[in-house]
């Protein structure tokens, strides 16, 4: 569940923001702002330092106003933002976000106001990265679970809520096809473990990295 955390102010239209996600929250920074908080943000600092103390603190300790503050939440527990990816392919509605969650859900957000307005639940365990290709707009998604997924968000439906005996249909049905890598002689692992903790998609090739399983 995604919680819109009331009192801030909606952004301007046209908007370009810095977006950084943590344990059961997901914030928006207007770039103007960050780059002109020379004061607030310890003066001849450089501006990659100031990013880092915004995504370190809270808006209040930075002196930042936020654009906006969602809450990540899955059955009233917090839940680890683990990444996000901008979708600039121009195949989907303009200005969204794509979050990857420890849920194992994935995610779209729009920018300007924070909704949620598309999810997956394909996964089985946590997302560890996401990935758009901007020749198709396809989101790959890799997981603890061993799977990657290709998610279409053209198609109807949603994944979510899915038993788990009929995840691959709903799959399926909400666009989303799911690979295996270590399911393949020439890719397997088994000292490493199945989870992959990375993903990069194009139109034509999709790089993924097989992590350690701890």
């Amino acid at each position: 569940m995604y919680e819109k955390i009331p009192s801030e102010p909606p952004p301007p239209p046209n908007a370009t923001y810095f977006f950084t996600g943590s344990t059961g929250e997901l914030i928006a920074y207007r770039w103007s702002d960050l780059s002109g908080a020379d004061k607030e943000l310890g003066g001849g600092e450089s501006s990659s330092k100031r990013r880092k103390k915004a995504t370190d603190a809270s808006s209040s300790d930075v002196g930042v106003e936020t654009a906006w503050r969602v809450r990540v939440a899955d059955a009233q527990e917090a839940v680890d933002v683990n990444s996000l990816a901008v979708d600039a392919s121009g195949f989907g509605p303009a200005g969204q976000l794509v979050v990857g969650g420890g849920d194992g859900a994935v995610r779209t957000v729009d920018v300007e106001t924070g909704a949620v307005v598309g999810s997956n639940r394909a996964h089985g365990d946590f997302v560890h990265g996401v990935s758009l290709c901007p020749q198709t707009g396809l989101v790959a998604s890799a997981g603890e679970d061993g799977l990657v997924c290709l998610w279409d968000r053209r198609a109807a439906g949603a994944a979510g809520g899915a038993a788990a005996a009929g995840k691959k249909k709903a799959a399926a049905a909400a666009g989303v096809r799911t690979l295996t890598p270590s399911s393949q002689k020439q890719l397997a692992r088994p000292k490493l473990g199945k989870w992959v903790g990375a993903v990069a998609l194009s139109g034509e090739w999709m790089v993924g990295g097989i992590g350690r399983q701890n």
